[in-house]
C-alpha cells in the first residue's frame, strides 16, 4: 500500500479501488470458508497519535477502509511496518501492530524523532480467540 517512489507524498499509505475490492473479496472468501482467524498485513499503517510524523501513515480514507474491514470481517490483527517505530493498539476487537525495524528506529525525545540504533522482532502466538505478542530486542553486529 505504498505510493510510487516518485509520488509527491510517497511515504503515505494508498491503494487503488481495484486493490481494495480484491482485499475485501479475500476477507469475504475467508468468512465463507469459515476460517477461524483473518489477518491484514500491509506496509504503511493507519495513523496513531504516538507516531512521530503524521505524513508517514495511510491517507485518512485508507485508514477508514481498514477499520471498516476490521469491523465487518472481525479481523484478529493487522500488521504494518514503514515508520521504524513500535506501536500497538486495539480497534474494537482487532489488534493493530506496527513492527519496529531490526536495525534502527525512531524514538520521540522532546517531541522530536531521534534515530536510534538497534531494533526488535515480534513473535506472535495465535490463540483460540486472540493473539499474544512478544517483542524481542535485537542487536545486529
Amino acid at each position: 500500500n505504498c505510493m510510487p517512489a516518485d509520488a509527491r507524498e510517497n511515504h503515505r499509505g494508498f491503494w487503488e479501488p481495484q486493490q481494495a475490492d480484491w482485499i475485501a473479496e479475500q476477507f469475504a472468501q475467508g468468512r465463507r470458508l469459515d476460517l477461524r482467524h483473518l489477518f491484514f498485513a500491509a506496509h504503511v499503517p493507519p495513523f496513531h497519535p504516538e507516531g512521530y510524523f503524521e505524513r508517514f501513515f495511510m491517507f485518512e480514507n485508507g485508514a477508514r477502509q481498514f477499520y471498516q474491514w476490521c469491523e465487518e470481517y472481525q479481523l484478529l490483527a493487522g500488521f504494518f511496518g514503514h515508520i521504524h517505530q513500535n506501536l500497538h493498539w486495539r480497534h474494537d476487537n482487532t489488534e493493530v501492530i506496527v513492527m519496529p525495524s531490526l536495525n534502527w528506529n525512531f524514538q520521540l525525545q522532546y517531541g522530536k524523532p531521534v534515530k536510534t540504533a538497534g531494533g526488535a522482532c515480534r513473535i506472535i502466538h495465535v490463540c483460540e480467540n486472540h493473539i499474544h505478542e512478544e517483542l524481542i530486542p535485537v542487536v545486529l553486529s
